[in-house]
């Protein structure tokens, strides 16, 4: 089993939509994990997919329901 076979696993097991980083403007879904090339996955968390008001998606730490209002 590979390291992405694994975190795809840990990700679906545990209801995430994806990784992203908490301290840089940085997501992937699960179907498209380390897009980016030179991921620095020690500092990445399992994430969320929200849908913004310009209608692109992105990947946050905290789930839909307990977003605030304009968040």
């Amino acid at each position: 089993m590979t390291i992405r076979e694994m975190i795809t696993e840990a990700l679906k097991a545990n209801d995430f939509d994806g990784l992203c980083h908490p301290d840089m403007e940085c997501g992937c879904t699960i179907d498209d994990l380390f897009p980016c090339e030179n991921p620095d996955l020690e500092q990445c968390i399992g994430g969320f997919k929200h849908l913004q008001d310009d209608g692109d998606w992105i990947i946050g730490s905290k789930k839909e329901d307990d977003l605030e209002p304009g968040s």
